[in-house]
């Protein structure tokens, strides 16, 4: 998990700046980030894409003991959505269990 932090902490760092160049009306600079779902064996995952480059991959709910995959799509997407506004926001990507409790995809 600190692995992942320090791979992605950097890539949060380059979006956020490159999130302040939006002034322009032709879109110069911009990065457009969003988030695709992925089925995988026994449920669904979701990647963060950055123009063409994956550079979030996560295939399994995160904050949670054992490798289980998200139940529904709508889940996979709804937590990749909230990674995106955290990178947006300059916050690093991590979610802890009460966000995925507040996004309906874990109970409490």
């Amino acid at each position: 998990m600190k692995k992942l932090f320090i791979f992605l902490f950097p890539i949060a760092i380059c979006i956020g700046c490159k999130e302040k160049t939006k002034t322009s009306p032709s879109h110069e600079g911009e990065v457009f980030v969003k988030v695709r779902s992925v089925k995988v064996p026994n449920g669904w995952g979701y990647e963060v894409v950055s123009d063409t480059n994956v550079f979030i991959k996560q295939y399994f709910i995160p904050s949670i003991s054992g490798q289980r995959p998200f139940k529904t799509e709508d889940d996979a997407l709804k937590t990749g959505q909230l990674v995106v506004e955290k990178l947006k926001e300059n916050k690093l990507p991590s979610l802890d269990s009460m966000d995925l409790v507040r996004l309906g995809v874990l109970e409490k």
